[in-house]
Formats: C-alpha cells, sequence, structure tokens
C-alpha cells in the first residue's frame, strides 16, 4: 500500500527532507535522531524547524511504502534490527515509544549484495545509472503500528536519496525508490519470523 505526502523543508534542502520524511512517519512529534529537530504535523502536511536553519517552503513528494505482517508488534520490533543489519544498514535512530527505526543519512554503495540502482533511480549519465557510479547518500526509515482488530503489525517503511559524482563532488543529484527496498525490508522480516505479508 502507498501513501503520498508533501512536506515542507528548509534551506539545507536535503538534511530537512529526511527529517521531514521521518516525522511524517510519526504523525506528529520529534524522532530521535543525530540533529535537533521540531516536527508538527499539518494536514498531512509537515512544517519542520531544524537547530541554525531559516524555514521556506518547497514541496517534496515522499512515498511510504506499507505492508501488515500477522504477528505482534513486540515480535517485530525485536527482528528489525538485525533485518537491517543482514541488510547492511547501520540502525542510527531508533525510537521504541514511536517504534521506529532506521538511518537518516549515511553513505552506501550496495545494499544486500546489490548495486543501488537495483532499488534507486538517480537518472542516467554517459557511463550509465548515475546510481551506481556516484556517491549515494541513502535514507531508510522504518515505522510499525499495532493492528488492533488483528493483533498484526504494520510496517510503514520510506527509502530517499541522493548522488554525487565522485569525481567533480558537485551538486547532489536527488533520487527516487523503486520500491524494491522498503518491500526487501518487509519480506526479510517475514522470513525470519516465518510468516507471509499482505
Amino acid at each position: 500500500m502507498k501513501q503520498m505526502y508533501t512536506g515542507h523543508v528548509g534551506s539545507d534542502l536535503h538534511a530537512l527532507r529526511i527529517v521531514a520524511m521521518a516525522a511524517l512517519l510519526a504523525g506528529a512529534g520529534c524522532v530521535s535522531a543525530p540533529q535537533e529537530e521540531d516536527a508538527t504535523a499539518m494536514g498531512g502536511l509537515s512544517t519542520v524547524n531544524l537547530a541554525g536553519f531559516l524555514t521556506q517552503q518547497i514541496a517534496n513528494d515522499v512515498e511510504t511504502i506499507e505492508k501488515t505482517l500477522p504477528v505482534e508488534l513486540d515480535l517485530v520490533w525485536r527482528v528489525l534490527p538485525g533485518v537491517y543489519q543482514e541488510l547492511g544498514i547501520p540502525v542510527a535512530t531508533s525510537n521504541p515509544q514511536k517504534h521506529q527505526l532506521g538511518n537518516l543519512q549515511f553513505e552506501v554503495q550496495r545494499v544486500n549484495g546489490k548495486r543501488m540502482n537495483h532499488f534507486i533511480d538517480c537518472g542516467t549519465s554517459r557511463t550509465g545509472p548515475m546510481a551506481n557510479a556516484y556517491q549515494v547518500t541513502l535514507t531508510v526509515m522504518t515505522t510499525l503500528e499495532a493492528v488492533e482488530e488483528t493483533g498484526g503489525t504494520k510496517m510503514s517503511s520510506i527509502v530517499d536519496g541522493t548522488a554525487v559524482n565522485r569525481s567533480t563532488a558537485g551538486y547532489p543529484v536527488p533520487c527516487t525508490s523503486r520500491e524494491t527496498l522498503e518491500e526487501l525490508i518487509a519480506d526479510k522480516v517475514a522470513e525470519v519470523l516465518g510468516v507471509s505479508g499482505s
């Protein structure tokens, strides 16, 4: 299941964009992260103030991929860090109260042994997919929510990134998710727990 959100970000576009995405997943409130942040949700939009930056309005679309597992939330939460570790995604943000886990910005060349073009689209240059040739900085976040009616757990994941030419160190190129990593995280959790998701 996909959900589209539009966020308001500040002057450091990518740093504020990833904070906005984490805030949107949480609904409202703050997310544990290396930076001081304050985010509030307003009618499907998010206003973000990051310490040291001025806020201005730029629209960004963030797509959340959801999957429901027929397993209690506590069990999913226990295995989620191990799945991230298996995929090669370092966990830098963990909020047990909101059941939110991930990394708001890390450099990566491969995930689960696959090159980055398998997971994100950063465009194509003369040498091929820029996701493979450029230095990719990725954001991956997963939020868990208990489904009271069934006793299951809804997993919501986002993937976002930028790519920078290693030779010229120019401006970051925005990347869009192919939705494969979000699905892979959910599938790996389901595999560990011995269940199937929907």
